[in-house]
């Protein structure tokens, strides 16, 4: 019995413990996106790129399970048409922090490397990989 009710204690202790870390995952998800957006618009800026990523918003937004989508805005604040999706590029067992530049019909305009090693290998992927990654976004099927 005693041993029955000390599983029972610890089994309960991680169904809290994973739903504490649930509920924080949940309720933190604005916070996240933001922080990720600031950071993008960063790393485009220093780039020299005039893309500029605005808040995070649920309007029009498609769902990926492993991407942010943000809408792009213009120099004055106001919506710019197309979003930007921030996703991660896996190939031949790397992965990379990409972008992809998204016209407001849902096409991808072009791929973009986030990050200094991305911009030293992103030329040596494949052509065939780059368009299945093209064709999920455009799909809206990106795992």
């Amino acid at each position: 019995m005693r041993d029955l009710k000390n599983t029972a204690v610890c089994a309960a202790w991680i169904a809290a413990l994973i739903l504490a870390g649930w509920l924080l995952w949940f309720f933190t998800e604005t916070p996240r996106e933001r922080e990720l957006a600031r950071s993008v618009n960063r790393i485009l800026a220093d780039r020299g790129e005039t893309i500029v990523l605005g808040g995070v918003s649920t309007k029009n937004r498609r769902l990926f399970s492993l991407g942010a989508e943000f809408p792009l805005v213009a120099g004055d604040g106001n919506p710019a048409g197309g979003s930007f999706l921030v996703f991660q590029l896996i190939s031949g067992g790397t992965a990379l922090s990409c972008g992809a530049l998204i016209d407001p019909q849902g096409r991808v305009e072009r791929l973009i490397p986030l990050g200094t090693h991305g911009e030293q290998i992103f030329d040596r992927i494949p052509a065939g990989i780059m368009e299945v990654y093209i064709r999920r976004i455009e799909g809206g099927t990106l795992p």
